[in-house]
């Protein structure tokens, strides 16, 4: 029995790998997947959306009068940013068509995706 031997270590790599994709500035599509699956274009879009209530800074506190570390606080991600555990709301950069981007909120399930497809897939 015992713990499993990782030795290449690939889905670390793999993770590290996304993560830093994302801090590419690349062009996506954004799509509304409605409850039936099928997708409806929404937007040219840039990156891959960011969840509504995610924090530049640590949304908890540290509160006990003595100082002790009672309790420990959420870290922020690698990329600076505090993630929220679960959330529908998702905030979007479309592109204005003027060259610019505009934020673009929306609470249905998202899909974004770095290669155009087909918007009605999954009838």
């Amino acid at each position: 029995m015992g713990t499993p031997e990782i030795n290449n270590f690939q889905e670390y790599k793999f993770a590290k790998q996304i993560m830093e994709m994302r801090d590419e500035r690349i062009t996506t599509y954004t799509y509304h997947v409605d409850r039936n699956g099928r997708r409806h274009f929404i937007c040219k879009s840039i990156g891959y959306g960011l969840p509504y209530s995610t924090q530049l800074t640590n949304p908890k506190q540290f509160q006990n009068g003595l100082g002790e570390a009672a309790n420990t606080l959420p870290q922020r991600e690698p990329n600076g940013l505090y993630m929220p555990n679960n959330v529908d709301a998702t905030w979007v950069l479309c592109a204005d068509g003027a060259g610019g981007v505009e934020p673009v909120y929306s609470e249905p399930k998202l899909f974004v995706s770095p290669v155009p497809i087909d918007s009605l897939a999954g009838r």
